[in-house]
């Protein structure tokens, strides 16, 4: 008998858990695909995730980022309110990992 009250009790924490919503600040992270520029190739936006934003304002404050230049060139930019700055990772294939910020939201993603 006390195993059974033991399940029951289990199972009620359970259910109680799963019900309970998230926190209203929790922002959930979404992943958003990638942008392919030329067929067959590495020209693309990569990892697109998105928090506190939809995918498709991600994927076109991605879209607006620059092609990747070896040398020079800013690591920052803007599109639709986002500010946009980069960082160069030249391990394996040449990218430039992006974070881009508007208030609380957040878009991430990497553009080789």
């Amino acid at each position: 008998m006390r195993i059974r009250a033991g399940i029951v009790a289990c199972a009620v924490a359970v259910l109680v858990a799963v019900a309970v919503p998230a926190p209203a600040g929790a922002a959930v992270t979404r992943q958003c695909g990638q942008i392919s520029f030329t067929p067959d190739s590495d020209d693309g936006i990569f990892d697109v995730r998105a928090r506190g934003v939809g995918c498709r304002t991600a994927r076109r404050v991605a879209r607006a980022a620059r092609p990747l230049k070896i040398v020079g060139g800013s690591r920052r930019y803007s599109s639709r309110g986002f500010t946009c700055r980069g960082t160069f990772d030249d391990e394996g294939l040449p990218t430039v990992r992006w974070r881009c910020t508007r208030g609380s939201a957040v878009v991430r993603f990497e553009r080789s």
